[in-house]
């Protein structure tokens, strides 16, 4: 809510100095709407990084999760607050886990391997009141495997410490997986 009040404001604003034409203004309120939450979301993981000990969490977290994310697709929450908790619960349990689990080499090769198979077998996980075009699909989809597939190089050759915040990394890995996963069960489901 706050973040359509926001974004509505914005555009009037950019509307009265002209910048914006008043006919495509709801294009942009929606734009500054998820541009809003975005940032809202990201701040809301640096700060419970803070509070956890280290700030360098939510760097490897939003590095290792968000390009992913946006290519891969997955789950989208039927409202911001419900964004604001599904990320930030993501984030908590890579944080948490990482303090339990060691990422050894034999675990970052199983975690990106899935998550290219993921990425090959079902890039792009569309939301279901937001579909690509067929242009679009593929270029996500090429996108998402590519990237996937820099991380199985990235683990093969090893070349990232161990470190926690490397072990977060990998289980943002973990995240975008589950996140590309629910829409897929909640469909069969539904069927």
């Amino acid at each position: 809510m706050l973040e359509r009040v926001l974004s509505q404001k914005v555009v009037k604003r950019l509307c009265d100095h002209g910048i914006v034409d008043s006919a495509e203004s709801n294009a942009y309120v929606y734009a500054y709407e998820l541009l809003i939450s975005s940032v809202i979301s990201v701040l809301i993981v640096f700060i419970l990084s803070y509070i956890c000990g280290n700030v360098w969490y939510s760097v490897f977290f939003l590095v290792g999760f968000i390009p992913l994310r946006i290519y891969i697709g997955g789950y989208h929450a039927s409202s911001h607050f419900n964004c604001y908790l599904a990320f930030s619960s993501a984030f908590l349990a890579s944080v948490i886990l990482s303090c339990r689990i060691k990422a050894t080499y034999r675990f970052r090769l199983i975690t990106t391997f899935i998550l290219f198979t993921i990425a090959f077998l079902c890039a792009p996980v569309e939301a279901e009141n937001k579909h690509l075009t067929v242009e679009k699909r593929e270029k996500y989809r090429f996108i998402g495997i590519c990237l996937a597939g820099f991380d199985v190089i990235l683990a093969a050759i090893n070349i990232v410490p161990y470190l926690k915040f490397a072990t977060v990394y990998y289980f943002s890995k973990w995240a975008v997986v589950v996140f590309a996963l629910i829409p897929c069960f909640t469909r069969k489901i539904r069927k």
